[in-house]
């Protein structure tokens, strides 16, 4: 009883901070109405014919997202609490540029021991056992909706924890889930004596790692007695199959509780998720060649076109002119110009590549397209792109 006291004692505080950011509006503005709600979370209800019920849902639509864009969506069970702490990951995560831009979709069970729980344990409830009745909603009622209403997604993440864990890992085994990923927080996975993981391990058993080729299943552990053994059971069985750490995650964290680890667990799990969406090794390398197979891979993978981050593409082919390659400088930069043809600096520093490299004409072109997107916008930087362009003038002399 403490920890859940303690539990809605920091979800009320989330929800004061949140709500002082502007992230939360209240309940009546329809999630039906999309260009309505990016940048804040909607709070709405859906009726479900399959299980005869109404559940509240809520909805959270980061501002770079356009009404009816593809974009991965991640279902959030225990939506009252655990939208608005997901909600604030993705928005600090995605200003980061470490993931994509996403919608969040947050949905409440009526009863978390009856519809989060795969079996009926009577000792816990006469009414357990009804997680396949509340996937078929989610997968046939809530998906379809969230898909008419805010446009189709490509990749689906679902999230739980305690229960809402349980039922995640549940849903990973099912061949006809909607999801593409899963996060699994401090699972309960004590339920029935561990009976999920005995289900993994036959599941395996009979259907190899191919299980898990197409999908990603993230779990956490925190210090808690109950889990330790189900879990690493759990984590041993995958593991043990041929899953690969690609598609299979444990993470531990010894000095967190039951409760304190949803937040990390949930960032390190949305990282593990959108991994190939994080280019900066990649732009590192210097290689051309490497940073369109890894845009390819993470389009593939998430199934929107992947921009390469204007930044980074401009530094790349900064470093690779400062390291005396021009040539593939110029590779980089004008492919970077193709793709953000307004950009001030990446034309500055593709002047700079023509100039190493003795194009001159070209220098000159690029500086004066420079300078006039300067202008344009005010730039502290016109008095050195002059400069620059009266360099090259000299040198055409």
């Amino acid at each position: 009883m403490a920890a859940y006291r303690a539990f809605h004692f920091q979800t009320a505080a989330t929800l004061c901070a949140l709500a002082a950011l502007s992230l939360f509006r209240p309940t009546g503005a329809s999630a039906r109405q999309c260009q309505s709600q990016t940048g804040q979370i909607v709070a709405d209800s859906l009726r479900s014919d399959i299980r005869d019920a109404t559940y509240n849902v809520w909805t959270f639509v980061l501002p770079d997202v356009a009404c009816g864009e593809p974009r991965p969506t991640i279902y959030v069970l225990d939506g009252r609490d655990n939208t608005f702490l997901v909600a604030a990951a993705v928005k600090s995560l995605g200003q980061a540029g470490v993931i994509p831009a996403v919608r969040v979709v947050g949905v409440e069970a009526n009863s978390r021991i009856d519809e989060f729980t795969p079996s009926r344990v009577s000792d816990e409830s006469d009414t357990s056992g009804q997680l396949d009745a509340f996937l078929r909603f989610v997968a046939e009622e809530l998906v379809p909706h969230v898909d008419s209403t805010l446009g189709t997604s490509p990749h689906n993440v679902l999230i739980g924890h305690s229960l809402g864990g349980l039922a995640a890992v549940y849903a990973s085994m099912r061949p006809d889930s909607p999801f593409d990923s899963f996060l699994a927080i401090s699972p309960s996975l004590w339920w029935e004596d561990g009976t999920v993981a005995v289900a993994m391990r036959n599941l395996l058993s009979s259907s190899g790692s191919g299980t898990f080729d197409q999908r990603r299943l993230f779990v956490s552990l925190a210090n808690e007695t109950e889990s330790v053994a189900p879990t690493r059971d759990l984590a041993g069985t995958v593991t043990g199959h041929g899953v690969s750490a690609k598609s299979f995650r444990l993470a531990f964290y010894p000095e967190l509780d039951h409760v304190t680890t949803f937040l990390p667990a949930t960032v390190d799990g949305l990282l593990f998720t959108f991994s190939e969406f994080n280019l900066d090794a990649v732009y590192e390398t210097g290689s051309f060649s490497a940073l369109t197979a890894a845009l390819d891979r993470a389009t593939s993978q998430f199934g929107f076109r992947v921009e390469p981050d204007p930044v980074s593409v401009a530094t790349m082919g900064r470093r690779l002119t400062a390291s005396g390659l021009p040539d593939s400088a110029i590779t980089v930069l004008e492919f970077g110009m193709e793709t953000f043809p307004d950009m001030m600096m990446m034309s500055n520093y593709l002047g700079e590549a023509y100039q190493q490299a003795g194009r001159t004409d070209d220098a000159w072109k690029q500086y004066q397209r420079s300078l006039d997107l300067a202008r344009a916008t005010g730039s502290p930087m016109i008095r050195w792109i002059e400069r620059r362009i009266n360099e090259t003038s000299t040198a055409n002399k």
